[in-house]
């Protein structure tokens, strides 16, 4: 969305995704709450994507809270209800101090919600975790074609979560989420990585992991890359590591000028 407003205003050459599992998966799923004021405040919902009928729909939906997500997807006229109601909604304090009532008929929180979801589902048997990994899919096939039809390339590129890095450098701590969840003895961080560089290429479009470019980097004794206190966030060395190693990426695959 986006790209069709400001992005593809610039003309680019080549768009560079990143995508980070630890939440970009999860959060094109519908009703996703971007942001949750206090109780009673206004609750701002992420607009969504729908695969219906098989297809991928490109024109995107908004929330109508207090309709299951089943009133809110694949017809036209659900699409006018959502959209009128999502109108009223930002305009409507009474709709908006009801919204902490309306959430209750949503679906609760499922194997896919867990964080450690994705690296144990080897067989894709979770239906909410492979909804999303089909709008991903989606999305950035999406994005990757009307790109192309303004003449830029689009490449991803996977920011893993700290936890899987930190799983495959320190021994101790892969035993110690073991210890707390003996099944994660079966996980593989790699796993959601791995999925999402399949379906990109079924769609055309490359896909640069990080991940073990952090990880060697510290198993060879490198100092820490994300900060102490937001162990979510690349520090100063982080970045630098990561652009260094998206740069030559870029460069042998020929996506950026070298002169």
């Amino acid at each position: 969305m986006y790209f069709r407003t400001e992005g593809k205003l610039y003309q680019p050459d080549l768009l560079l995704a990143m995508w980070y599992p630890g939440n970009d998966l999860l959060d094109v799923l519908p009703n996703h709450i971007m942001t949750a004021g206090p109780t009673g405040g206004v609750h701002c919902f992420a607009p969504y994507f729908e695969v219906c009928n098989g297809q991928f729909d490109s024109d995107p939906w908004w929330a109508a809270p207090g309709l299951t997500s089943t009133w809110q997807r694949c017809t036209q006229a659900r699409r006018w209800l959502t959209s009128g109601l999502n109108t009223i909604y930002t305009h409507s304090r009474l709709y908006q101090r009801l919204t902490a009532l309306f959430l209750k008929v949503y679906e609760k929180e499922t194997f896919s919600t867990n964080l450690y979801a994705p690296w144990l589902d080897v067989d894709r048997q979770d239906a909410r975790l492979n909804e999303a990994y089909q709008l991903t899919a989606g999305i950035y096939g999406q994005l990757a074609a009307e790109a192309s039809a303004a003449g830029a390339k689009t490449v991803v590129a996977i920011a893993p979560i700290n936890r899987s890095v930190d799983v495959e450098v320190n021994p101790a701590s892969r035993a110690a989420m073991i210890a707390a969840e003996p099944i994660l003895a079966q996980a593989d961080s790699y796993l959601p990585h791995r999925v999402l560089s399949d379906l990109m290429a079924a769609k055309g479009v490359s896909v640069f992991d990080l991940q073990p470019i952090l990880v060697n980097y510290l198993k060879g004794g490198g100092e820490g890359v994300y900060w102490p206190n937001q162990a979510i966030h690349w520090n100063v060395k982080g970045n630098e590591l990561v652009g260094e190693a998206l740069a030559h990426w870029l460069i042998e695959q020929k996506l950026v000028p070298t002169k």
